[in-house]
């Protein structure tokens, strides 16, 4: 309810209560996704998935999951990611866990950096995931003029934006 005055025609002033509704925005949620891998071919595989839930109307994180993997194959880009193949013997394969992630992924849009990349690898890492995938590196290359790249960590460093761990999934 807002009160307030209201001049008329002739001049007097009358005392005047409004109803205004209280309008929410709608709730938009995506799940972001990132992973990592023992590398960049076709032989290579998964070996961690971070995904966070995000309500994009609020800019809110409402959940976050990560889970390291083991990809059956020694990890390749260790000097890279930093994940040692001892930190990945015995968890599970993407496989293992497939239904887990497509539960938590429900019917939520995905955005990814390069979704190309993180869909065809998690695809032959043993998991179909089938949902809207949205890319935020095609995105960023229209959306923000005068980064010096698509990268992820050229794109924070030009948004000035604080440094994360790179090359780690979430």
């Amino acid at each position: 309810v807002v009160r307030g005055r209201e001049k008329l025609r002739d001049g007097s002033w009358r005392d005047v209560t409004v109803r205004v509704p209280i309008v929410r925005r709608p709730t938009c949620i995506v799940v972001v996704l990132d992973t990592e891998t023992t590398g960049l071919s076709a032989r290579d595989r998964v070996i961690e998935v971070g995904m966070a839930r995000v309500d994009l109307a609020t800019a809110t994180v409402i959940e976050e999951r990560e889970q390291l993997l083991d990809p059956g194959i020694p990890n390749a880009a260790q000097h890279i990611n930093g994940i040692p193949d001892a930190m990945l013997r015995g968890k599970p394969a993407l496989g293992d866990i497939a239904e887990a992630v497509r539960e938590w992924v429900g019917a939520s849009p995905v955005l990814a950096h390069n979704a190309q990349f993180d869909r065809r690898m998690i695809a032959q890492s043993g998991l179909d995931l089938d949902a809207r995938w949205i890319c935020t590196k095609a995105w960023a290359a229209s959306a923000i003029p005068g980064a010096p790249s698509t990268k992820l960590q050229d794109l924070a460093t030009h948004l000035r934006l604080p440094r994360g761990t790179a090359h780690r999934a979430l």
